[in-house]
């Protein structure tokens, strides 16, 4: 039976930057490696939001990307 390994888990913080000529919104991310994979929810939107408060622009999303392994 196959099964899933967790191997990495990151934090990413996509950032209003406004919008382009054409109105289409400038969404740009950061990602913050090696994050401890049992970090719940409200640990991991509480430490972007202390991020986002030293960047210059808005938090538009923030999203936890983990990958996992599958093997048998």
């Amino acid at each position: 039976m196959a099964q899933t390994i967790v191997t990495a888990t990151a934090l990413r913080i996509a950032y209003d930057y406004g919008v382009d000529e054409n109105e289409k919104p400038i969404i740009k991310t950061a990602s913050y490696t090696k994050i401890n994979p049992a970090a719940t929810a409200e640990a991991l939107y509480t430490a972007a939001e202390q991020l986002g408060k030293l960047a210059a622009n808005d938090i538009q999303m923030v999203t936890k990307v983990t990958t996992e392994m599958i093997s048998n």
